[in-house]
């Protein structure tokens, strides 16, 4: 008896048989239990016969065990997500389908991510008592492992459904000499060998009770034109002749298999019978998405209306933009956009977002709104997304590259509102902005409407009808250059906004409002700031850290940024005296470190992030504070072509500009497209600069001369320390030769048609240091 179960155990090894095995187990359990029986009526059992029977049935037992062991055995769950209505629609659709004896290969298609896996798993689950299911994932195979592998699973189910044949086992023996060599290729390419031994492997397969169902997942994702047509032949072998026992389920998208060189009629036949998933609309998901998870969700069902505003901002295109896109692949671009993965991301994208700054929603008007417009873009115009950067203003971010020049999107569509459909031009421009050509430019062009920028350029006040009345919530009867100055005020926000949202998705300012206050307290307040800078930054940043001399550059980038986005929650006095107090401490380490050695590539570019916040935040003390501490350094070098030295110069004009120390710069000479190349031409900035110096030195005259009427003290400081930091980035720029500055041509302005202030309103101006120097040099030449 031991013997023959011995035996049979190798055999059940071999086959790995079920029924086998469990004749086994009853052979073995009847023969230990009469072997017990016996030993007790008449002799009784010796401990050499118990340790011999233990030790037998614990080897029996293991055996046993990987005998009855199926690899790769499908467990068939039920889906944790439910479908939606146009879903179960398909589903049944597909059960009905695949059910007909006449059909052995059907494919199911949809664009990606509209939910061919999520319906395979319903399918599977709704039908695991009609079919038994093998499930390749084909990318993550060899091809010349598939057949193994495929033909390895229906032998395995051959054996669950008690189906023994000897011919299946020649089948994958054969199968087997090939295990170390390229599989497939031999298989498929000796059709006479193969052949009987196929049609053996399917006498076996005609027997089974219970119909398998392949499915092969993602063919569109293989790259390899012969291995996907490998997979066809496969399908089409094994299928054949069958009645009905073996069938394949294709999951694909048929336009990328098109982009591979596969047309419908080479799909046609290999596929004779495909299902196409409905396609659901944008809002329609959005609900679905909400009303399956509405307890996570909820927080986003408040900005339904804005979402679709935004929808509808993406297909409704005014009658000028229709000239830059055509729509039919406008179109089609967003429907494969608008899939459900991404919808559902940009869901819970937004409401983690919503939930993490509702302090922040509720103290900042219209936050909210640029937070929904930033998460939308991140998601469906990922493109676009990518490619933008927070170093330059937002509208750098919207330009064109357009006959070997750069062009913003706003000059675009300004200069070609009048073409017409059919003329050459425009012909030109869909090109540029063709989503199949150039879908950056065409995310751009999107997100240049999402956001609304147009609205901030009166040239295209008549073009643009904006869905926000009173955009920017100021009195329209007041004078343009008021209007100018709101609308300049709004578009800062919105970079500042739009800014801020992305530094908090690319986790670039994570945990930066414990570690300003930590730094503000232990720091900026402290008596010898240097000293506690010194023992903050050990515990800090250099533990574990290597010691390069980056070190310090790159410790006071990331301090400046921090410092920009922790500052959303404060008051602008306190911003003011912490952003002061932190560029102070800033050049006192810098002259420390570097001693004499004055100016440096370094030092520009964390200015340049500092700026960034005088910027956003109007920082008018800090920014002088900045100015008066750069004109002790000495002018050690030129900078002559350095990107950031270009950067640091075209912010000084930004801010000068937006604090009103100076009024106008020409638009063509500092420009933020000369940021996305690599030329800089210090030209453009010479006239500027020279300009600037001379006009500080006439409002400083003007000053003197009304300084006995007015406390112009301070005007007068300011202006002397702007006109001396001039003057030395003149230096910088190794402009030896001054050109001769016509005086002439620097006519006085007038005021344009502004109300003229009283003497009272004009010393409380002057008083609190309100009032600009191009205003007060206006009002004090009037009177």
């Amino acid at each position: 008896m031991f013997i023959i179960v011995i035996m049979g155990i190798i055999v059940a090894y071999c086959y790995k048989s079920k029924l086998l095995s469990l004749v086994l187990v009853s052979l073995w359990l009847s023969y230990i239990s009469s072997y017990i029986l016996y030993k007790c009526l008449y002799d009784g059992l010796a401990s050499e016969d118990r340790l011999l029977i233990a030790t037998l049935t614990l080897y029996f037992a293991i055996f046993i065990g990987i005998c009855t062991k199926n690899s790769h055995n499908i467990e068939i769950q039920k889906p944790n997500k439910t479908l939606y209505p146009e879903r179960e629609l398909d589903l049944n659709l597909i059960i009905t389908t695949i059910k007909k004896e006449s059909v052995n290969i059907l494919g199911i298609e949809s664009f990606w991510g509209m939910g061919k896996s999520l319906i395979l798993d319903h399918f599977m689950y709704r039908e695991k008592d009609s079919f038994a299911f093998i499930r390749i994932d084909v990318v993550a195979l060899n091809i010349d492992d598939v057949l193994e592998y495929l033909v390895m699973q229906i032998t395995s189910e051959l054996e669950k459904q008690y189906v023994f044949s000897k011919r299946s086992r020649n089948f994958i023996s054969y199968i087997n000499n090939f295990k170390y060599g390229h599989l497939l290729t031999n298989f498929l390419e000796n059709e006479s060998t193969y052949s009987s031994e196929l049609e053996n492997f399917k006498t076996s397969i005609r027997k089974l009770n219970k119909p398998i169902i392949i499915i092969f997942e993602d063919l569109d994702r293989i790259d390899d034109k012969d291995v996907l047509r490998k997979i066809f032949y496969i399908s089409e072998r094994l299928t054949a002749d069958l009645s009905g026992k073996l069938k394949v389920i294709h999951q694909y998208s048929t336009e990328e298999l098109n982009k591979k060189g596969f047309d419908n009629y080479y799909l046609q036949k290999y596929i004779p019978n495909s299902i196409s998933l409905t396609h659901i609309k944008f809002m329609k998901l959005f609900d679905y998405i909400l009303k399956s998870n509405f307890e996570e969700y909820n927080s986003v069902l408040g900005y339904r209306e804005l979402i679709s505003d935004i929808i509808r901002t993406t297909v409704r295109w005014d009658k000028y933009l229709m000239y830059l896109i055509n729509p039919y692949e406008r179109d089609k671009y967003l429907l494969l956009t608008y899939n459900i993965r991404n919808v559902e991301s940009f869901i819970r994208l937004l409401s983690f977002y919503i939930n993490q700054y509702l302090e922040i929603i509720d103290n900042n008007k219209q936050f909210d709104e640029i937070l929904v417009k930033h998460c939308f873009i991140k998601c469906f115009l990922q493109n676009f997304y990518q490619t933008i950067s927070t170093n330059i203003a937002i509208q750098g971010n919207f330009t064109i590259k357009t006959d070997k020049k750069i062009t913003s999107i706003l000059d675009i569509i300004y200069s070609h509102k009048d073409y017409l459909v059919d003329s050459e031009n425009s012909n030109t421009l869909r090109q540029i902005f063709s989503p199949s050509i150039n879908p950056i430019n065409f995310e751009k062009l999107l997100a240049f409407c999402i956001l609304e920028l147009y609205l901030y350029d009166n040239r295209l006040k008549d073009l643009f009808q904006s869905t926000r009345e009173d955009m920017f919530q100021c009195n329209y009867n007041k004078l343009l250059s008021e209007l100018e100055k709101d609308q300049k005020r709004s578009l800062m926000k919105l970079e500042h906004y739009f800014y801020f949202c992305i530094a908090v998705g690319n986790n670039a300012e994570e945990n930066s409002i414990s570690f300003v206050n930590r730094f503000v307290q232990k720091v900026l307040y402290s008596d010898d700031n240097i000293i506690a800078y010194n023992d903050f930054i050990n515990d800090i940043y250099k533990n574990g850290m290597a010691e390069d001399k980056n070190v310090f550059s790159e410790n006071w980038k990331h301090i400046f940024d921090a410092f920009y986005y922790a500052a959303w929650n404060w008051e602008i006095e306190f911003i003011n005296q912490h952003f002061d107090k932190l560029i102070q401490l800033y050049v006192k380490l810098y002259r420390e470190k570097y001693g004499n050695k004055g100016f440096s590539e370094s030092l520009f570019r964390n200015l340049n992030v500092f700026l960034r916040a005088v910027l956003g935040y109007n920082l008018k003390s800090a920014f002088i504070s900045m100015l008066y501490l750069l004109n002790s350094l000495d002018v050690n070098n030129c900078y002559l072509g350095n990107k950031e030295f270009y950067i640091f110069q075209k912010r000084i004009i930004d801010i000068l500009l937006n604090l009103e120390y100076i009024d106008t710069i020409d638009d063509e000479l500092i420009s933020d497209d000369i940021l996305k190349t690599e030329k800089f031409d210090i030209k453009l900035f010479s006239k500027s600069y020279e300009s600037i110096s001379k006009r500080c030195k006439d409002n400083i005259d003007i000053f003197k001369q009304n300084n006995g009427k007015y406390d112009l003290e301070i005007y007068i400081k300011e202006v002397n320390i702007i006109k001396e930091f001039v003057d030395k980035i003149i230096i910088l720029n190794n402009k030896d030769n001054f050109n001769s500055y016509d005086k002439d041509e620097d006519t006085k302005d007038s005021l344009n048609g502004e109300q003229p202030l009283s003497d009272e309103q004009l010393e409380e101006a002057i008083n609190n240091n309100s009032i600009g120097v191009v205003l007060l040099c206006k009002v004090l030449n009037s009177k």
